[in-house]
């Protein structure tokens, strides 16, 4: 398994909850919590004979370069990251194995939208889906108005709530190459 993210302190704080969290937010606080102990992930991870995990820093189109490497890829709260989201698509098809699968859960917030001179591609979700089974995914599943949470705590009274998308596609087995 690999981590990316290009922002220094995101792979801080992902560095942080992988070995030990502990969650401090001293204000919007329903009760009196300020500091408690959380156990992530809530089961002892073993290693598997052939796992690998690994964090890396960096722009996800230069580290993931290496065509047919992996079973499964999957995607939470990242594809609307990419300042052309057509590009994540065509290299999560490549880096996949035929038959593995893309996982995704997120929002399409599309962070590049607002940003004055940045160049963005923000497609709808029927485009996305579209732009998706172009690129030769075949969608498996797919469900809209998922209500999801992020970087929060529950005990806050400042909740963050968005409606995402859950999609799994898969990479056909038999590719048919066009001459």
């Amino acid at each position: 398994m690999y981590v990316n993210d290009t922002l220094y302190l995101n792979c801080r704080a992902t560095s942080f909850v992988l070995h030990y969290v502990v969650l401090y937010k001293f204000c919007w606080m329903l009760v009196y919590a300020f500091c408690r102990y959380m156990r992530f992930p809530d089961v002892k991870p073993m290693p598997s004979p052939k796992g690998n995990f690994s964090m890396t820093a960096g722009d996800f189109l230069e580290v993931y370069t290496n065509n047919d490497e992996w079973h499964c890829v999957a995607t939470c709260f990242f594809i609307d990251c990419a300042p052309n989201v057509v590009q994540f698509i065509e290299t999560i098809y490549d880096i996949l194995k035929p038959g593995g699968l893309w996982i995704n859960l997120g929002p399409l917030l599309y962070h590049y939208s607002d940003m004055r001179n940045e160049k963005s591609i923000e497609p709808s979700f029927k485009v996305l889906c579209d732009v998706i089974k172009k690129v030769g995914f075949e969608m498996e599943k797919c469900s809209t108005g998922i209500k999801t949470k992020y970087c929060q705590n529950p005990l806050s009274m400042l909740q963050y709530e968005y409606d995402s998308v859950f999609f799994v596609c898969r990479k056909p087995v038999d590719i048919i190459m066009d001459s």
